[in-house]
Formats: C-alpha cells, structure tokens, sequence
C-alpha cells in the first residue's frame, strides 16, 4: 500500500464605605482632618495596599450677634468644627432671644456661611499607579431655625437638593455622585455652605423667644474604578514597583473594580493593546485549528479572559456602568501595565536522505546516538531547547510540535479508473497532519512538561509503498515548535518548512529505480508569533485510488 508512515513509540481589594458617624468636637479655630481608605494592590500582591489620603481643609466664618437692652455684643471667628471620624465637617452657631423688659426689644443672628476643600491624594508604597478614575459621592446639608414669631433664616449649598421649610426654620440637603479623573494621583473639589438665621422678642410679642440656630455639614468620599487581573501567576518584579509580568500563553482574567456600586448589567465593553489573542481553538478530532480573536459579546461580559502570542506590553481597559442612588454613572476603568515574556527557543534540524528500501521509497537519515538521544532513521530529527526566564524558570510548561501537511503524492497503475490513480484526497492542500500536537515519539506523548530549559525531541519520516507504473511525489510541510505555560494556551516559537520529492520507476525486472535526483531539506527555522491553522486533517490512512 502507498502511504506514509512514521516510527512506533479578582474578591474585591477594596471596599471604600464610611464607619457610622460619631462626633468628636475639636475646639480649635482651623484644623485638617486624614482617612484612609483601603484600595487593594494587586490580587496576592504588595504587603501594604495602596489607598487615598483624605485632607479637610474648611474655609470660612461664624458670626453672631446678641442685642439686649440696648447694648449689643457679637463676634466672628473662623469656623469651630466638630469632625466625623471618616474627616466629614459640622459646624453651628448658636444665639438666644429671651422676651424682654416693658417694650424692650431683645435680638440676635447667627450664621454660618463659605466653603470646605476636600483633597484626595494616591499613596501607593509599592508603586501602583493612581486609578484613571474615580467615583465621587458629596453629601452636604444646611438648616436654620427661629422663633415663629419675629424670627426667620436661609440656607444654601453648593449641592443643590430639596428645600423643606416649618413654622420656625427649614434646610436643604443633597448628595451627589459624579465621575472625576484620578490619573494624576490627585482628587480634589469645594464644597460650599451658607445658613443664616435671625430673630427678636420683647414682652409685647407672645411667643416671640427661642433659640437662633444656624448650622452646615457636608462630606465626601472617593472609590477607585480599577481593573484587576488574576487568574495567571502574575509577577511584579522588582517587588516594590507597578511591572506586572506573565508568559506567552498565560491565561489572564481581568475584573472591573467599583467598590460598592454594582454593575449594571450587560454594559460592559473590554479591551486590551498588545498582541491579545481569545485562545487557539481546536475543533473535535483535531478537524480544524484556528486563532481567535475577540467578538463583541465577549467584550460584554463582567469577566473578561485573554491571552497574549508575543512579547510585549499590554494594559486592560473597562468601561461599563455603575448604579448609584442617583443613576447610573458611565465609568473606565484601567489594568497595570503588563509585561509579556516570551521564551527563546534554539532548535536543531538534521536532514536525512532519500532512499528505496524493500520496494518502500523512504525519507531517512543515519543520525549516531548521543547520550539521551538514540539513533534516528527519521527523514526529519528535530530537536527543540526552549528556555523560560525568570521569574518564571521555576512554572511548570508544555513544548510541542505542530505540523501542517501538503501531500503531492500519484501512483499510476494499469487499474481500471479510479483504481489507475492512487494518491491522497487533499493532494496539492494544506492540512494538519495527523495530530495535534504533533507527537513526541521519545516519551510517547504529544508534549514535553518541564520547567527552566526543556528540551522535546521528536523525528519525521515519511514513505510510499511502490506499486503500478511510477510514482511521484513533492510533499511540502509547515512545523512549528509550540509552548503552554501550565494551563495556558498554546502559542508559537518558531517556525521551519521542508520538503521531500522522488520520481521513481520499474525497470522490466520490476526494481525500482530513481528517474531523478530525489531531494530532501528544510529552511533555517525562524521565529515566529503565527499559530498553525488549517481547516482539513490529513491522515496516513486516507491515502488510495483518486483516479482518473
């Protein structure tokens, strides 16, 4: 028979909530007032998370003025200030008219009025880069109250919001929920405040007497929107900085990262620079094999999982939206900059020679054994030493081969049709031959696990049966040396192309003959990020009549 043969054998890292409020009073006339709030580095990362650094600094006035019996006291003073623990701001004043003497008229005013600067800054010990952006939530109420009678106020902030008014006072509060930029490290805003209220009593005005309040609070707070990476054994080397490293072939799941606000979904719409691949899919029976990239609907998931081919960087971007009290807010969301690696590969080629054996027409070669390596009659040896630098020498990883077929193989006969015609159905197409990976005849498998520098050995040797009339044959191949890191994908090395070709004929004793040089021999293999790709599986056993 004609055919060709071969030997037998991302939990959350943050959560940026406020404790309960409990008040503390700090008697002192201008004071600033530190939180932190927890980040996260990396996922089992940095030994101290990164955080933002709340500073409070409130700019403006108390006054108040008392009259009574004719003489009148007041004062005004920077802002006394009671602090929330979290650094939010409260502050009041307070005035009291009490009913006067005969016609006396007794009166006071209080107010509390100008702005608060909340200041966020990035604190990263161990490098992380500032998030690109962050979720602000401000909060921020003012009221007054008066006697009923002969009294009165107003109250104001910069938030906006409903105003809600009684017989003896009223007040206005609001929170609001915005998008800021948090690249450079730094968030920061004012929030401003005003209450006023006034009133006065004497003894020919019933119920004219009460206290005179006036007070403002406000507070903020931010939330990193970052995306986090896991699912890969991720590296920061040097320790202490923002380089994030993973192999070729690493399987990376990336997360969007906004603390308490869910996600609305499907809103989400991923992506990724670099040389960024969805993963190498092989169909059953190893029927096709094809890269793939991504499609819309996996940019529209909350998890998305990616794969690199080459060396180089990469940075993971998110935008999706959040919900809020208020709605949803569109948000983007920014990974560390990943550093690929990729393995070297130094790959040894011998070609072997052509030869009619037994009425066989053989590719072969003579290679000598070497320790480790036993003598080969392959057409093709090959022998692959791929090398994993650190920090990852010590991961345990999978070298193959892959090999696409063109068989250009036709035996005449002196059958009948189709009988008069043998050869394969995929003459003249490339095809995956046989397996994927290609196997590895040393161990008897398809790949060689190691770690370091791993060495995978295996050989070619392709043959026909001769028969009939002549025989022709000008077979071409595409090999490349493939790599997994763990459970990765499978990505390429390096590639080579070879061929082999032989005319051969009977003479009237029926011993072939060659009726031309036969050749064998293969191009110095290249690097290479492409991955092999076919659409139809040539195997040994399709091989027959393809006549006329």
């Amino acid at each position: 028979m004609f055919k060709r043969n071969v030997p037998s054998p991302i939990s959350r890292l943050s959560l940026l909530g406020v404790s309960a409020l409990v008040l503390a009073t700090l008697l002192t006339s201008a004071s600033s007032v530190r939180a932190q709030y927890p980040g996260g580095g990396p996922p089992g990362g940095y030994p101290q998370p990164a955080h933002w650094e709340k500073v409070v600094t409130p700019s403006g006035t108390n006054t108040w003025s008392n009259t009574y019996g004719g003489s009148t006291n007041s004062g005004s003073s920077p802002w006394p200030t009671t602090w929330y623990p979290n650094g939010g701001f409260y502050t009041y004043q307070m005035g009291y008219v009490s009913p006067g003497y005969y016609t006396q008229t007794n009166s006071a005013s209080v107010s509390c009025s100008g702005s608060v600067h909340f200041k966020f800054t990035w604190v990263a010990p161990n490098g992380e880069k500032a998030p690109k952006q962050v979720i602000t939530n401000k909060s921020a109420s003012a009221s007054w109250s008066a006697p009923a009678v002969n009294g009165g106020g107003s109250c104001s902030t910069s938030l906006g919001g409903p105003t809600q008014s009684w017989v003896n006072g009223g007040s206005v509060s609001d929170q609001t929920y915005t998008v800021m930029d948090g690249s450079s490290g730094i968030v920061e805003f004012d929030i401003a405040l005003s209450a006023n209220a006034y009133g006065s009593s004497s003894m020919t005005v019933p119920n004219s007497s009460g206290n005179v309040v006036a007070n403002v609070s406000c507070d903020a707070n931010v939330t990193s929107v970052r995306v986090l990476l896991g699912g890969f054994q991720h590296d920061p080397v040097p320790l202490g900085t923002t380089l994030w490293q993973c192999l070729v072939g690493d399987t990376i799941t990336a997360n969007l990262d906004t603390g308490t606000y869910p996600q609305l979904s499907p809103s989400w719409n991923w992506s990724a620079t670099g040389p960024v691949f969805k993963d190498f899919h092989v169909t059953a029976n190893d029927a096709t094999g094809k890269r793939r990239y991504h499609e819309a609907a996996d940019k529209n998931k909350g998890t998305f999982t990616l794969h690199y081919y080459d060396k180089g960087t990469s940075v993971v971007t998110c935008t999706a939206q959040v919900v809020t009290p208020k709605g949803n807010l569109t948000v983007t969301g920014e990974s560390e900059t990943i550093t690929i690696v990729r393995p070297t590969t130094v790959w040894t080629i011998l070609d072997g020679a052509v030869k009619i054996t037994n009425n066989n027409v053989v590719a072969a070669t003579s290679r000598a054994a070497t320790p480790g390596n036993p003598a080969s009659p392959a057409g093709q040896d090959w022998t692959a030493v791929v090398t994993v630098p650190a920090p990852f020498a010590t991961r345990q990883c999978d070298v193959g081969y892959a090999q696409l077929w063109n068989p250009s193989r036709r035996i005449l006969t002196t059958d009948a049709p189709p009988n008069n015609v043998w050869g394969y159905p995929g003459n003249g197409q490339f095809g995956l031959d046989n397996w994927f990976p290609y196997k590895i005849w040393s161990n008897g498998g398809q790949w060689v696990t190691g770690a370091g520098t791993i060495t995978a050995n295996t050989s070619d040797t392709p043959w026909n049966s001769l028969f009939g009339t002549s025989a022709t044959i000008a077979d071409s191949f595409q090999t490349w040396v493939i790599f997994r890191p763990g459970s990765g994908q499978w990505v390429s090395l390096q590639k080579d192309t070879w061929q082999w070709s032989a005319s051969c004929s009977p003479d009237l004793w029926d011993i072939w003959d060659f009726d031309a040089t036969p050749t064998l021999s293969h191009t110095a293999p290249v690097d290479t990020t492409a991955h092999p790709e076919w659409t139809r599986r040539h195997l040994n056993g399709d091989f027959g009549p393809i006549g006329p």
